[in-house]
């Protein structure tokens, strides 16, 4: 907009036109040649703020004329924006672009005369954070004005308040350098500042709950349960996007550990899941290890060694052979062992370890098992694998015929009986019956013979004849004169007769009539 022309500015027009003519009369001719090439306004295009003033000036460039007819007239293309009074004073109104122009003798020179708000305030973004040394972050500086608006353009120059810490550059990257602070960066824009608080601190680590985990399994049994290690920060800063993996194993066999981690994943509270598979794997030990990583830590990556030993089924029976057996004084016999699972699958590849329950009388080789008789008597042969035990009995001494024959024969009610003295081992066989061709008829109970092998003691009757036999060996376990076997005839018609012969081995037989 171009400002109205004054009373004022037509009559200095109107002397500067007499001035020339005045001049042409005076000088003749040649002063009616009077020219302005150009105008120059200074300063030229300049920023102020609303309420100032300014002062322009306006240089011709001018060819015979006099100083008096020099005289510029002045003028604002936007008197809202800024107005300027005819001795070239500029006041600023408000903020905006206005041009002033000069005139002289009709020529004219301009400039921009730019009214912006002043800079009220400086927030820098971030305002504080935390870095590692070497590491760098671009800092921001928003120029505010009185309202809160935003100025753009504004020259903006930082600096940091201790360079050995920390340092920024003329755009407001910082680079740390050492550990320390908070160190204050400062940004300032016509004379206001904003700061932002940079704290270096060490790098983040990786610190591990334990770096070796162990597992223990037993093969075809359930997966041990699962173990956990936790991660957590050991240094400075932030300990973020932890990764775990890829596992890696040792010997052929794969593919048996699963590693997880919470995804994504950041210390102090990240935990690292370890869950070995042991349904492929064969009794043995097994390696692992699972690399945990952060791009940022100082000792990334870290393993964790994971050791699996898968063991062979336990033990639930040790079946010993011979389960029974004579063994002259001196002999030997070996002895034979078989294990079995829980399942009754031969185990194989166990330690045995032989013992006696009374090496003075059957001593045996811890190791191979092979049994001596040293003395006349009875003793139990063990033999342990993992803490399961089976076991064996031999009996020792000379085995040496039984002296004689005992007949017997009873009325009604009568009870037969043998004994034998304690710990003996009797190989007998008891006949019972009539004596031929005798019309007897016979009938009784028996009373069960503790055998250890044979038959159980039992009599059958047939065609008014009594007649059985039970053959084995038993053991005497109660007492000297311990009762071990009865028959009790409850009625006959005629004598029966009890027949009873055996072997007692270094010992002596009694059988009696009770």
């Amino acid at each position: 907009m171009i400002a109205p022309v004054t009373r004022q500015a037509r009559l200095a027009t109107a002397l500067a036109f007499l001035s020339v003519l005045a001049s042409c009369s005076a000088d003749g001719p040649a002063a009616s040649r009077c020219t302005v090439s150009s105008v120059r306004v200074d300063p030229s295009g300049v920023s102020v703020a609303p309420g100032a003033t300014l002062a322009l000036t306006a240089t011709p460039t001018a060819q015979g004329c006099a100083a008096s007819a020099l005289t510029p007239t002045w003028s604002s293309s936007d008197v809202s924006v800024a107005q300027v009074s005819a001795t070239g004073a500029v006041t600023a109104l408000a903020p905006g672009l206005a041009t002033v122009r000069a005139t002289i003798l009709g020529v004219a020179g301009t400039t921009d005369v730019a009214v912006v708000a002043p800079v009220a305030s400086v927030v820098v973004t971030p305002a504080a954070a935390t870095l590692a040394p070497g590491a760098t972050l671009q800092l921001s500086a928003a120029t505010l004005d009185a309202q809160g608006g935003t100025l753009t353009g504004r020259n903006v120059t930082w600096s940091a308040s201790n360079a050995t810490l920390a340092t920024v550059s003329p755009t407001g990257l910082v680079t740390a350098v050492a550990t320390g602070g908070p160190v204050t960066i400062t940004a300032t824009s016509e004379q206001r500042s904003g700061v932002a608080s940079i704290t270096i601190v060490p790098p983040p680590s990786i610190q591990l709950s334990s770096a070796a985990v162990a597992f223990t399994a037993v093969a075809g049994g359930a997966n041990p349960a699962a173990r956990s290690v936790i991660i957590t920060n050991g240094g400075g800063g932030t300990l973020g996007g932890l990764t775990a993996g890829p596992v890696s194993y040792t010997g052929p066999a794969t593919g048996w550990l699963q590693a997880t981690l919470p995804s994504p994943s950041a210390a102090p509270t990240a935990t690292l899941l370890l869950q070995p598979i042991i349904a492929a794997l064969a009794p043995g030990t097994y390696s692992a290890s699972v690399p945990v990583s952060a791009p940022a830590a100082s000792n990334s990556p870290q393993l964790v060694t994971v050791t699996l030993t898968v063991q062979a089924p336990p033990p639930a029976a040790v079946v010993v052979t011979p389960a029974t057996f004579l063994l002259a004084l001196g002999a030997k016999q070996a002895m034979t062992v078989v294990v079995r699972d829980a399942a009754g699958a031969i185990i194989t590849g166990r330690t045995v370890l032989w013992s006696s329950s009374n090496p003075a009388v059957a001593a045996v080789d811890p190791a191979t098992g092979l049994v001596t008789a040293a003395s006349i008597g009875l003793a139990s042969i063990i033999a342990t694998v993992d803490g399961v035990s089976g076991n064996a009995f031999v009996y020792t001494g000379t085995t040496s015929a039984f002296d004689g024959s005992w007949r017997g024969s009873a009325g009604s009610g009568r009870t037969f009986a043998m004994t034998v003295s304690l710990g003996r081992v009797v190989a007998v066989t008891i006949a019972l019956g009539t004596p031929l061709g005798s019309p007897c008829a016979l009938s009784y109970t028996a009373s069960p013979l503790t055998l250890i092998s044979g038959n159980a003691f039992s009599f059958t009757t047939s065609g008014g004849t009594a007649s059985a036999t039970v053959s084995g060996n038993f053991l005497s376990t109660q007492s000297a004169q311990g009762m071990y076997g009865t028959v009790t005839f409850d009625r006959y018609l005629c004598p029966p007769n009890l027949l009873v012969t055996g072997t007692v081995p270094g010992g002596s037989w009694t059988a009696a009539k009770q």
